[in-house]
């Protein structure tokens, strides 16, 4: 026989746990109704007398289950509340799409333009001052290519020709000034109440371009072992930072150079017939890393001109001085 008390504990925690499932659905309405508290019967209730009510049975829970089940669907002929449909995108793509991914490639940093600019072309105003001209035709490309602001002609002056004959002064020898007679005739001699005159060397000269504030470098190479490969790293170099040349020479070799002793250092020093300055411009270098240069000469008088020299034509002519004399300028 049934015990009738505990029927009755069991039933109405059925309809508990029945009740808490099918109301956690919220997008449901609620389909079955609190089951009625059992009677005093032997017999679990008739279907179809639940039917006539509206009820729906569903399959009880276990009462040993902890973890609730989703609600089955089961068919229903009670009318529920309409519910609000979600629609979600449809992906008609089957294919499984990467973010792409943009791969940056390091910034190239532009080449450093060079503004070389070229030497221009000035004659010389007095008939022995080649020095002076080919310094005045450097101190033009100065201003115009790397100067942060143009250097100004010093007062007193018309041009920087003028400014470096007087920079440099008369002297007894071609290191320490100028030999002889600025506007004389070609010579060997110092003495300008002659009329004769000779030039001057790169070592005053140094001193008027820094008076200037402008960068210069000289070198004197003698020994001529390495008077060569010497002059040719100069040049190279000159290139590479983009400077400009004062060069010592002559187009001869003869008459022989005649070698002097300074009065005050008692060194000797070189005195060539012919002895002439240009400015020169490295432009290039060969294949065989020789440098390409450009000559600004400031002669003929008129006129001046321009040439192009291969390293071996430079080197001979700079040669015929005895000594390998330059300044390099910027």
């Amino acid at each position: 026989m049934i015990n009738r008390e505990r029927f009755s504990r069991l039933a109405l925690a059925a309809a508990v746990v029945a009740t808490t499932t099918i109301g956690c659905d919220k997008g449901i309405a609620r389909a079955v109704e609190t089951t009625p508290r059992a009677t005093a019967s032997d017999t679990i209730p008739n279907p179809a007398s639940l039917k006539e009510t509206g009820t729906v049975l569903k399959k009880p829970i276990a009462a040993t289950s902890r973890k609730a089940k989703a609600p089955e669907a089961t068919a229903t002929s009670l009318t529920t509340k309409p519910t609000e449909t979600i629609v979600f995108p449809t992906v008609t793509s089957t294919t499984e799409v990467e973010p792409t991914v943009k791969t940056l490639s390091p910034t190239k940093v532009p080449e450093r333009q060079i503004n070389r600019g070229r030497l221009p072309i000035n004659p010389q105003n007095y008939s022995l001052s080649c020095e002076s001209a080919s310094a005045e035709n450097v101190m033009v490309w100065y201003n115009s290519t790397k100067a942060d602001s143009p250097v100004e002609i010093p007062p007193g002056f018309e041009n920087f020709e003028d400014y470096f004959i007087a920079c440099v002064e008369l002297a007894d020898n071609p290191i320490d000034g100028y030999c002889g007679k600025i506007n004389g005739w070609l010579s060997t001699s110092c003495d300008g109440s002659t009329g004769a005159g000779y030039g001057v060397y790169p070592h005053p000269i140094i001193r008027c371009f820094r008076e200037l504030g402008v960068p210069a470098e000289m070198f004197v190479f003698k020994d001529n072992n390495t008077a060569s490969s010497d002059l040719k790293k100069k040049l190279v170099d000159s290139f590479n930072n983009n400077q400009t040349l004062l060069l010592w020479g002559r187009g001869k070799n003869s008459p022989a150079v005649e070698f002097r002793t300074h009065p005050q250092t008692g060194e000797e020093y070189p005195m060539a017939l012919g002895e002439h300055c240009i400015a020169g411009q490295v432009v290039s270098i060969d294949n065989e890393s020789n440098p390409i240069i450009e000559i600004s000469d400031p002669l003929p008088y008129e006129s001046g001109s321009r040439k192009t020299w291969k390293f071996e034509t430079l080197l001979w002519w700079m040669g015929n001085m005895g000594w390998l004399m330059a300044l390099r300028i910027g």
